[in-house]
């Protein structure tokens, strides 16, 4: 409300909740990002439709009650749905809300209609009855009846007996739910682990008078939804990939809420940013290359598959080559809030920004004197100090640079630390952090610089300002994320302007000049459209030839690209009949079928099927976009794909960057009329930047190149 009116909330939150300006100020942002979709309340409800990457159907109940009014929720709508409709329903639970998940499209309003005050109690009864949760809850009620002993003749029973001993008594009382034992584990479940009165009192005050609004099916959530959805996905386990999904979820929404003008993004897709950092990223062909990789970053992670270690940028096994390199102190163990990695070149930098001084007290003494490439048990066991103390010790060690680390075998060793401290200037050595940190992850928010590199927060604001003021940094709305980005200038001038003229000129020199004859036309080209193409740009063009290569298939013809009449060569049909891949149905089988069998005309083939002029020319014009059938040299009609498997669609668009590189994903949908979604995270080929648009695949040989 107070959004609403236009108050100063960021000073109200600041004065009565003692929040910092930077936190009262995402708050406020979250609550109007928020707005844009609707507001929840306690009597007031939001349900919106998502449609999730795996095109499941999510319905999103915002119900501001807490857990145990919203299981009761959940658990009365997924039964009515399961009743009605005859689908299993996920159900995903939190404080806030639940979502129920389908993979099928249900009506919002008709889900909600499903539930009634009069039979809501049953529908939630019904619903648990043979869940694990109920299992448990009678064998905790049986125990206390004593239809279930804890102990006989002085032994204790096992949880797992007395819950075998349960069940055979649940399964014996079978549908007796007047059973007193039974009845107690209905109330207990229906009063104690959920809220039914309460969610009856929601149903009867808030539903009933649809007091309430529906958001239909769409790819984008309000804010207020990401949490249901994170907590929805199941395998979703490393903090990366939430962060990844949170992101996405947001940068679909900002659009929509600062369309008006409010805040401008650099760059609206934040995969053509991601994209161009990740190009920049040294691959590792071999275990020599781990060097400039290690330079590259910060901090990296050697032992787990995370953006900064090794493992994603090579298909080596390399595990030896990395104990290697920190046996040899290629990289070395720092302190910063925590154990990190960094190549050796930035080790005193990071030690002279994290270093503590300490007095170590006798136990700290005690263990540093045990560090000589002990593990923690062993240093435990020469110590004799409890586990908690040798914890500690080695914390307050390692934060002071006494000690550091080595892995061999993935077991991690504790040394004392020879390294011997060159005195870096403090202040030089975290603007060198900055630029190693943005210029290796891209644009991050101050928390997410903050998070990566605890600095102390005032000496690290103060050189990010600095930074910006110089020009050797920018402030602003880089990719669709709720706070301002910083970003490395040099960083920015590549996304924005990329290598255009290079670019250009590579292509049109590859487009320039003539060729000999059809065979080399066809393997620089890939296709033509019509026989001019091929005539003004071949030596000695022969129609003739043109005809033997369709006849001994060397080249297909048919309307395979944009509708038209195209000859092109089997590795671009091939590409193209992968890429547009749909299952044939029962139609289109019996469609191909009637050609295999001879029909290779329009007529032929009406007069086998039966149908009508305009269905066949329909069926016709699907199979040739899908590169199913083709034209022989006379015009008939002949299988092409029709009897062959797809091949892989990173095979596919690795051909086509191949052949037609460097060219955007953009274009060549438009040119070959094909979804591109998912495709991205398939291309290994090389990556080119032009106004910020990612072009993938190499400059032709002889040509200048995108460097």
């Amino acid at each position: 409300r107070r959004i609403s009116k236009k108050e100063d909330v960021e000073s109200w939150l600041i004065a009565d909740y003692r929040l910092d300006p930077q936190g009262a100020r995402s708050i406020v942002s979250y609550i109007r990002s928020q707005g844009a979709f609707g507001m929840p309340t306690n009597d007031w409800l939001l349900v919106e439709g998502y449609i999730d990457n795996a095109k499941l159907y999510n319905t999103i109940y915002h119900v501001p009650l807490g857990r145990r009014v919203n299981d009761a929720l959940s658990r009365g709508i997924a039964q009515a749905i399961s009743n009605n409709y005859s689908v299993n329903t996920r159900i995903t639970v939190t404080d806030d809300g639940f979502m129920l998940t389908t993979n099928q499209k249900i009506s919002i309003a008709e889900q909600i209609k499903t539930i009634k005050k009069s039979d809501f109690s049953d529908l939630v009864r019904r619903s648990i009855i043979n869940t694990e949760v109920f299992k448990q809850r009678f064998r905790h009620c049986a125990t206390r009846s004593l239809m279930v002993l804890r102990k006989y003749k002085g032994f204790d029973i096992s949880v797992v007996r007395q819950q075998l001993r349960s069940d055979k008594v649940l399964r014996t009382l079978g549908s007796m739910e007047s059973f007193p034992v039974i009845k107690e584990t209905f109330h207990e479940i229906m009063n104690d682990m959920m809220d039914v009165p309460r969610a009856l009192q929601y149903v009867d005050e808030v539903i009933k008078r649809e007091r309430y609004d529906i958001l239909n099916y769409s790819t984008e959530s309000s804010p207020f939804s990401y949490g249901l959805i994170l907590a929805g996905i199941s395998d979703i386990v490393l903090m990366e990939d939430r962060s990844k999904l949170l992101k996405e979820l947001q940068g679909k929404i900002l659009d929509k809420i600062y369309s008006g003008g409010e805040i401008s993004f650099m760059f609206r897709d934040p995969h053509m940013v991601e994209n161009y950092f990740l190009n920049k990223i040294p691959k590792i062909n071999s275990p020599e290359d781990l060097i400039a990789f290690y330079n590259h970053f910060l901090t990296v992670d050697p032992m787990r598959n995370r953006f900064n270690s090794p493992f994603p940028y090579t298909n080596l096994d390399i595990r030896s080559s990395i104990e290697e390199s920190i046996d040899n102190d290629s990289i070395v163990s720092v302190y910063m809030r925590g154990t990190q990695w960094t190549s050796m070149q930035y080790y005193n930098m990071i030690r002279s920004i994290f270093e503590i001084s300490i007095t170590p007290d006798e136990k700290e003494k005690i263990v540093l004197e045990a560090c000589s490439f002990k593990t923690m048990r062993e240093i435990r066991t020469v110590t004799r100090l409890e586990e908690g103390d040798v914890r500690s010790a080695l914390n307050r060690l390692e934060s002071a640079y006494l000690i550091r680390r080595k892995i061999r075998d993935n077991q991690v060793y504790f040394i004392r630390n020879q390294i011997v401290a060159t005195g870096e200037d403090r202040e030089l050595s975290i603007r060198r952090s900055i630029v190693l940190l943005l210029g290796s992850i891209g644009p991050l928010t101050f928390d997410e610089i903050m998070l990566r590199f605890p600095a102390p927060q005032d000496i690290l604001q103060s050189s990010l300002d600095r930074m910006v003021k110089e020009e050797v940094l920018t402030l602003d709305f880089v990719t669709p994320v709720f706070s301002k980005q910083y970003i490395l200038r040099s960083d920015l001038d590549a996304l924005r302007s990329g290598s255009e003229g290079d670019v250009h000129s590579s292509r049109l020199l590859w487009l320039e000049g003539t060729v000999s004859d059809l065979e080399e036309y066809f393997d620089k080209y890939g296709y033509a459209l019509d026989t001019w193409s091929m005539n003004a740009r071949i030596d000695s063009f022969s129609s003739d030839k043109l005809g033997e290569m369709i006849s001994q298939r060397a080249v297909f013809s048919g309307r395979i690209i944009r509708h038209k009449k195209t000859y092109a060569v089997p590795w671009l049909v091939e590409a193209l009949h992968a890429l547009r891949y749909e299952e044939p149905d029962n139609s289109m089988m019996g469609f191909l079928a009637v050609i295999r069998n001879g029909a290779n005309t329009e007529e032929l083939i009406q007069e086998s099927l039966g149908l009508d002029r305009s269905v066949v020319l329909q069926m016709l014009r699907n199979a040739e976009f899908f590169c199913l059938i083709g034209r022989d040299g006379e015009g008939r009609i002949i299988p092409m794909m029709a009897d062959r498997d797809p091949i892989e669609k990173k095979t596919a668009i690795e051909i086509l960057n191949e052949k037609f590189g460097p060219v955007s994903l953009t274009e060549l949908s438009y040119a070959f009329w094909f979804y591109t979604t998912g495709l991205e995270g398939e291309i290994q080929a090389e990556r080119s930047y032009r106004n910020g648009e990612v072009l993938y695949g190499k400059a032709k040989a002889g040509q200048p190149s995108e460097e």
